[in-house]
């Protein structure tokens, strides 16, 4: 019987162990919903699954658009592949549904090299946490598309526990108590700032911090989940930037 939240792995062909049931997947793994496992599904599926991986791999969006990345074959790159299904309700109360997606799996060297050969860098498996001080908006969703977004691309996000850190939000705040209050948590870049909403447009000023870096974000969209997903995605940019600056294998220390 299926139960809700249960992921079920459906045999494809080429599967060899599989992957750990649930929602999580690696760097090198990457997830798209598709109609059916037919082979007409399957082989765009698994392109889009290619620059999935490269963009969670880089942690870089461009990096899904380049040619040498989009236009490249996933068959030389592809270790397996899967399906997983999982029931959900599309609204409270409705009924259940199913969602089919097909899971691939990449050699890890090899995509590497594909990414290095089109001039990306590698932001690798130690990836030190978020923490996300963000106001929450009317309408937000409680970051739902943000939430999301990071999910797919390998972001490590922390929230706070309880409201203490509001006063950290406000435009004196003391930057150390923000950084004592990340590391106290278990975080080791910190992101601020919140939404509002002018007219029918979402936007909202953010600051991304990594150490004595401060990297300020300006995002807007025509929607509360354009705007969180390219707040996601341009934070993920600022957060491999600052890695591959920093020219180590390990976690950025806050000082």
């Amino acid at each position: 019987r299926l139960l809700r939240g249960l992921w079920l792995l459906v045999a494809a062909p080429l599967m060899a162990q599989p992957v750990a049931p649930g929602p999580e997947l690696a760097l090198h793994q990457a997830g798209v919903e598709v109609p059916d496992q037919t082979e007409a599904s399957r082989l765009p599926a698994l392109r889009e699954a290619l620059q999935v991986a490269a963009i969670k791999l880089a942690g870089d969006e461009r990096a899904g658009a380049d040619p040498r990345i989009a236009g490249a074959d996933p068959g030389p790159y592809l270790q397996r592949h899967e399906y997983r299904q999982e029931l959900y309700r599309p609204v409270p109360g409705a009924a259940p549904r199913i969602r089919l997606t097909l899971v691939a799996t990449f050699h890890p060297a090899s995509l590497e090299g594909l990414l290095l050969s089109a001039g990306f860098a590698i932001w690798g498996d130690d990836r030190p946490a978020l923490m996300v001080l963000l106001r929450e908006a009317d309408g937000s969703g409680r970051w739902s598309a943000f939430r999301q977004r990071a999910s797919e691309r390998g972001l490590k996000l922390r929230w706070p526990a309880d409201q203490s850190w509001l006063p950290l939000t406000e435009p004196d705040a003391d930057p150390r108590a923000v950084l004592d209050y990340a590391r106290a948590q278990g975080a080791s870049y910190v992101l601020t700032g919140g939404f509002g909403l002018t007219g029918t447009q979402v936007a909202g000023q953010f600051e991304v911090r990594v150490g004595q870096h401060r990297d300020p974000l300006s995002i807007s969209g025509d929607s509360v989940e354009q705007a969180e997903i390219e707040l996601a995605n341009r934070t993920l940019a600022v957060l491999s930037r600052r890695f591959a600056e920093s020219g180590r294998a390990g976690p950025v220390e806050l000082n």
